[in-house]
């Protein structure tokens, strides 16, 4: 590439797909990586990061002019379209349910509530129904 002073970014961009050797990509990505640092535009930054992703379609888009433009970009569009249509699901996997978890037997929760019942200064036989009646 040439020593240029100042290219738009549709010049760097036709500039960038009409290099054929792999030195001069890369001194027309330089330039163009120097433009998104010192440009408040986000249209450097985007076509750097084409650049960056190998997306031809959107660089030709960004180097050409007129109706070739519109084409270019209803190129983009289709890609994008096809890109964001969503894959079928694929079904979910069966999986065996749990088994149910073995309930206490109600000996094991007689002495637990019998000092419970001893605290709170009522009848144990009365908790151990209640706490029965609720776990049923």
């Amino acid at each position: 590439m040439t020593e240029v002073i100042r290219m738009t970014c549709t010049e760097a961009a036709s500039a960038y797909r009409a290099a054929r050797s792999a030195a001069a990509k890369r001194e027309v990505r330089a330039y163009i990586e120097a433009r998104v640092k010192e440009s408040k535009r986000a249209r450097w930054g985007r076509l750097l990061k084409a650049i960056d992703a190998k997306d031809a379609k959107r660089i030709a888009y960004y180097a050409a002019t007129g109706d070739e433009r519109i084409k270019a970009l209803e190129a983009v569009k289709a890609a994008d379209a096809k890109a964001k249509a969503k894959p079928a699901k694929a079904p979910a996997k069966r999986t065996r349910k749990a088994a149910p978890k073995a309930q206490p037997k109600a000996d094991a929760i007689e002495p637990d509530l019998a000092a419970m019942a001893d605290e709170l200064g009522i009848d144990a036989s009365k908790l151990v129904a209640f706490v029965t009646l609720l776990r049923d």
